[in-house]
């Protein structure tokens, strides 16, 4: 058994993701009886963006052990390092989504999950005679993500979101209860598969002639939908009060997404732990009128 973050294939993750997620977390293997699959939502340490790696791992009661073993290569897998600066992240297990935080492995307890992870597969005894590196173990621990609240389903996020819309076109933008003086837009997006139009309601900031929002998505993995469809179809419409008007709009990265986050943590005291909770840097995007 081993991790797949080294292959040469650009695909082979895609694939294996895909037949996960399918196929309700069942992935085939050349071998009988092969040990549980997860996919891995790690941040890179260098570039703060998502991977998600898929890889079989070592279950003991709660805990989770994945190895960093990268075929035998003679360095450690990126995941790793990844684990390593942002040790707070998500995984798929089956058909949850569960929070964990990654603790490496060291002295005695290190050796004894090896110990009964080379007893499994031989291969994990190749490499530890003919590797000069230690392979890295990483326990993944399910944890609390500080809000407590139950994740609402999918079909609420929508009922909820058409309510959000419904109100906000009735009272010329504006709209109470919980977004009572919060700024909100709905945003038209154009789906990146379906290519049909998807309208999102969203809080945001203003700077000048440019509006930034940004993608939460809180306690789910990955991006929410309509940010891919941003990625996809950059050119969008705005609906702000009782103004529509189109825009473009720009991924913000390095010191300019660092500012503007500091931004929306002034609005939304919140936020850094939303982030952390969703074991991902959050995309802030801008939007600038063509009008």
């Amino acid at each position: 058994m081993t991790d797949a973050s080294s292959t040469t294939r650009p695909d082979w993750n895609a694939q294996v993701i895909a037949e996960f997620r399918a196929n309700g977390g069942e992935v085939a293997a050349p071998y009988p009886d092969p040990p549980p699959m997860l996919l891995l939502h790690t941040i890179g340490a260098r570039s703060g963006r998502e991977h998600i790696v898929p890889m079989r791992c070592l279950v003991d009661g709660d805990d989770l052990y994945v190895f960093a073993s990268a075929h035998g290569s003679h360095r450690h897998p990126d995941w790793y390092y990844n684990l390593i600066a942002h040790p707070e992240i998500q995984i798929e297990r089956g058909t949850e989504t569960v929070p964990v935080r990654a603790v490496e492995l060291h002295g005695e307890e290190r050796d004894r999950i090896f110990a009964r992870q080379k007893a499994r597969f031989d291969t994990f005894a190749t490499f530890e005679r003919t590797l000069q590196r230690a392979i890295p173990v990483v326990r993944l621990e399910r944890r609390v993500t500080g809000r407590g609240a139950a994740v609402p389903s999918i079909e609420e996020t929508r009922a909820e979101n058409a309510r959000v819309i419904e109100e906000f076109r009735r009272n010329a933008g504006r709209v109470g209860g919980r977004y009572e003086g919060t700024d909100l837009m709905i945003l038209h997006t154009t789906g990146a598969t379906s290519g049909q139009e998807r309208l999102t309601s969203l809080a945001y900031l203003r700077r000048d002639d440019r509006l930034y929002v940004f993608a939460a998505n809180p306690e789910r993995p990955g991006n929410p939908a309509w940010c891919h469809n941003l990625r996809a179809n950059p050119d969008v419409t705005i609906e702000v009060g009782t103004e529509t008007f189109e825009a473009s709009t720009r991924m913000l990265e390095g010191d300019d997404r660092a500012d503007m986050f500091s931004a929306f943590v002034e609005a939304i005291l919140q936020l850094p732990d939303w982030q952390s909770g969703a074991g991902r840097l959050f995309p802030i995007i801008e939007l600038t009128p063509k009008r």
